[in-house]
């Protein structure tokens, strides 16, 4: 193979190999949005929240019940005074409704028809309604209707919470995604500095050759150098494991998938910080108007007080008035039997009452055990929203003003190693400074700079957990 076939096969394979999916803030955003596991997740504590819903207004829908039943024997009577009665046959279609108001409604129609020894086809026709009051567990529907709005609740705080969660998880991504600018930044510095140390142990060698340094100043440059790629290395294990996880968060998206970062402006994004910094510091008290958790936290309440409602009909009695009033038209055929109900159907009604009543303290005991549960997970609930609020905008004032305090401190440090770094070589040259005294002064401004760069990113992180809370603050670096 010739030797301009070689190059352009080892161009092609390398360009193949350097091919990578560039990631963007915006495009992980948008996915942490529409296409996570997260936001099926979400989507499907929503879905049940809407089923719990609608399962339970399901109960209060009309329905048909249509009955048919026929029954004949061979059997023989005692007496001819006491006559067998088959066949029987029996029809019947019922219309019922119940409400949330304590009373269910029915209206019936039907027919039965019957013969024995002193008469054939002796047919009953029937139409009627029937209605059944609560009287004391659930009357008037204050039970039932404490149970809608609970559910209502429910749904509108699964809704709400769904938002705030997305918005988390966004923060999430965010963090993860501004870890890898970090990382892309203390990448450049470390390189900059293995040039530097490449540098530093080329002139050493060539003042070894010269007879001006000894070996052992040599061995150390050396060591300089492969203690650079060691941590160019490390920094390049995190970027590794970052990648993983961004993985792990977007399996579909970036399963198999060479990742690299497209390019961004940590200038504008700086910028953006202070600028929302000053925003927030401007509140004196926790704004409550750019967040979602005081809405989350009354409605918190309202549950409590509407599960406390509900439990509380748990164990009492059960007190309800049924009626029932029907029209009877009988004759000897089902034509005949229905035109005489429609021409004179005689009247029949019945008034009862019927009551249940809970023997033992077993349901009293689930009610208290129910008690407490609602006690300790509402209250519990709402207690960690109410510390939220209260506390995450003071604390988290006063962290950004202290990091940007360490931020101003790491800079002059940091200018101030370099005047000396500059200093240092200036004088290595002159050989009036040793390599370990250099390599310690290029140590410490690189420690610096990396130290510059987390505390960057600690600002940036801070401001997102924050936006956790105060979803609807008015930032541009609030996506």
């Amino acid at each position: 193979m010739n030797k301009p076939l070689k190059t352009i096969m080892c161009l092609l394979l390398l360009s193949l190999n350097s091919f990578a999916l560039n990631v963007s803030e915006e495009k992980l955003i948008e996915w942490a949005r529409s296409e996570s596991f997260n936001a099926k997740k979400l989507e499907l504590e929503k879905l049940n929240s809407q089923y719990n819903y609608n399962a339970f207004e399901d109960k209060f829908q009309a329905s048909v019940q249509v009955k048919y039943n026929y029954l004949k024997t061979k059997e023989t009577s005692f007496s001819s005074f006491a006559p067998i009665t088959s066949p029987i046959k029996e029809a019947q279609v019922i219309l019922s409704k119940p409400t949330m108001y304590g009373v269910q409604g029915s209206v019936s129609a039907g027919t039965s028809q019957v013969s024995n020894n002193f008469y054939q086809s002796g047919t009953t026709a029937k139409f009627g309604a029937a209605v059944a009051i609560d009287l004391y567990k659930d009357l008037f529907g204050k039970t039932t209707r404490a149970n809608q709005d609970s559910l209502l609740i429910k749904k509108e705080i699964a809704k709400k919470e769904s938002e705030i969660t997305t918005h988390a998880y966004i923060g999430q991504v965010r963090k993860l995604y501004w870890s890898l600018v970090a990382n892309n930044e203390s990448l450049k510095i470390a390189r900059e500095l293995l040039d530097t140390s490449k540098k530093l142990e080329k002139d050493t060698f060539d003042r070894f050759k010269n007879n001006v340094a000894d070996k052992g100043e040599l061995s150390r440059t050396r060591s300089q150098v492969e203690a650079r790629n060691g941590q160019i290395l490390l920094l390049e294990f995190e970027r590794s494991e970052l990648f993983k996880r961004l993985k792990e968060m977007f399996p579909n998206k970036l399963g198999s998938e060479n990742l690299s970062l497209s390019s961004y402006n940590l200038d504008n994004t700086i910028a953006e910080v202070l600028a929302c910094s000053a925003n927030i510091s401007s509140k004196a008290d926790a704004p409550k108007e750019y967040t979602k958790y005081d809405e989350v936290l009354a409605l918190l309440k309202q549950d409590l007080r509407l599960s406390k409602k509900i439990n509380e009909s748990y164990s009492k009695a059960d007190l309800k008035l049924v009626s029932e009033l029907n029209y009877i038209g009988k004759d000897f055929s089902h034509s005949d039997a229905i035109d005489e109900l429609k021409d004179s159907g005689r009247q029949q009604y019945a008034v009862g009452f019927q009551l249940d009543i809970p023997l033992g303290n077993a349901k009293k005991a689930t009610e208290e055990i129910r008690d407490e549960i609602i006690q300790k997970s509402k209250i519990s609930r709402y207690q960690e929203v109410e510390g939220k609020l209260a506390a995450f905008h003071s604390q988290t004032v006063n962290s950004i003003n202290v990091l940007y305090k360490v931020i101003a401190a790491q800079k002059r440090n940091s200018i101030l190693l370099d005047e000396t770094l500059k200093s240092s070589k200036k004088k290595f040259k002159q050989a009036r400074l040793s390599s370990r005294e250099l390599i310690q002064d290029e140590d410490s401004l690189l420690q610096s700079n990396l130290n510059e760069i987390n505390t960057k990113y600690n600002v940036i992180s801070t401001l997102i957990d924050y936006f956790s809370v105060f979803t609807e603050t008015p930032c541009s670096i609030n996506k």
